[in-house]
């Protein structure tokens, strides 16, 4: 019997928590069948994978690369190997909640003939304390949206919550949007890079009050992080800015994500600096702190992620300023 959804859990290096995740996936009241594509682990992630899949009748494949890609390489080869109409991605460390809040989500989108379903996420410290909904993942909207409105309802959100999971997609959805992240390796943003491309695309949308989703808060943040998402929000606005022109957006949405873009490429760029500056006192060498940058980011991208950093703080200091100087 074919499944009804076909789950991407991405692996790498995350033994200690996968059983959680399979345990949650296979607790849902659904026809489904479970992807783990592991992205070269050197734990033993894998073979715990592989003993669940064992001792449970839900049915589990394991993809395994033979070299690490990165999150998007295994959820693209995920989508690849999937059979289901529609699809669901959960990571290694999150789980689902309930049994059947799924099912119904699925259900109603069905019912709206939409593809994509989005719903909601409650949060979890690294140390398990629950910190309620996570807001910047919510639904931007409750009602059906159809064509373009669906880039703009997510475009108009403060931080438009472009995250892979808390979402069901049509299969169908997601093989249209994966030619455009073909031979780009995306490190750290793979939710803003691969998300983004697939509300651009989405013909139809439907938020769900649905609470299913339970995502674990990084606890990680090195230097190497910021440098990747740098470099992967480079990528999405090279790729996205002639689509959101043939495409035909309206001009105020597609403004508006680019300040978005903007605004992530600024913080980030600040957060490398803060990082790199820690560094630098500490006294280690320069060249050691370049060099870890450099695969991620090379000389040009780091110049004009810089560049555009430097504008738009000056820009708000010089804001702020004007805006004293008139109160006084």
């Amino acid at each position: 019997m074919t499944p009804e959804l076909s789950v991407i859990i991405p692996l790498y290096n995350q033994g200690a928590c996968i059983e959680n995740a399979l345990n949650s996936v296979a607790a849902q009241r659904i026809a489904l069948e479970i992807l783990v594509v592991d992205d070269a682990s050197t734990d033993d992630g894998p073979e715990r994978v592989e003993r669940w899949a064992k001792a449970h009748a839900v049915p589990v494949r394991l993809v395994r690369q033979p070299v690490r890609g990165y999150a998007l390489a295994a959820r693209l080869a995920g989508v690849a190997a999937a059979v289901a109409p529609d699809i669901l991605f959960v990571d290694a460390d999150d789980t689902l909640l309930g049994e059947k809040r799924l099912a119904r989500v699925l259900a109603r989108k069905h019912e709206k003939g939409c593809e994509l379903a989005h719903f909601r996420t409650l949060g979890q410290t690294p140390g398990g304390t629950e910190t309620g909904e996570i807001l910047w993942a919510a639904p931007p909207a409750q009602d059906e949206l159809r064509k373009s409105a669906v880039f703009a309802a997510y475009a108009a959100c403060p931080y438009p919550p472009l995250v892979f999971w808390g979402k069901i997609y049509s299969r169908a959805l997601l093989e249209r949007v994966m030619p455009l992240a073909r031979g780009r390796t995306i490190f750290r943003f793979d939710d803003k890079f691969f998300v983004s491309l697939v509300v651009l695309h989405a013909q139809s949308y439907v938020g769900c009050e649905e609470y299913i989703y339970h995502y674990r808060l990084c606890e990680s943040w090195p230097m190497t992080k910021f440098a990747g998402r740098v470099h992967d929000l480079l990528q999405l606005k090279e790729v996205i800015a002639p689509l959101l022109e043939k495409n035909d957006v309206d001009p105020q949405a597609a403004q508006t994500f680019y300040e978005f873009l903007n605004r992530r490429i600024t913080n980030n760029m600040g957060r490398l600096c803060i990082e790199a500056e820690k560094r630098l006192f500490s006294g280690e060498n320069p060249d050691t702190i370049f060099a870890e940058i450099m695969p991620f980011l090379d000389e040009e991208q780091l110049f004009d992620a810089a560049l555009l950093s430097t504008h738009a703080n000056v820009q708000s200091v010089t804001r702020t300023a004007r805006r004293i100087y008139y109160e006084f």
